[in-house]
């Protein structure tokens, strides 16, 4: 799938347990498809213009994804994503 000019896999993230599949099951599409973004290194206006949002709306879904995630920076976020995710 491409949005914009950025390719945005739809593959689920990869779950080992079943708190992970709970944790996961807390995140919407559109803040997944946020973390694959993230872990491929696209920066907030990348992201934001590719998948047609503000940068504002881009900042306030990492930061409830940080939230829903328990990890407190960009970095842990970051850290987070490579254990999930191709």
């Amino acid at each position: 799938l491409y949005e914009g000019h950025m390719p945005v896999s739809l593959k689920e993230p990869k779950v080992k347990s079943a708190d992970e599949q709970i944790l996961f099951s807390s995140l919407t599409k559109r803040e997944i498809q946020i973390l694959r973004l993230i872990h491929n290194n696209y920066r907030a206006s990348e992201i934001s213009k590719s998948i047609n949002i503000s940068v504002q709306t881009y900042r306030t879904h990492r930061k409830n994804i940080q939230r829903k995630l328990n990890v407190h920076s960009t970095i842990e976020l970051e850290k987070w994503c490579s254990n999930y995710f191709d």
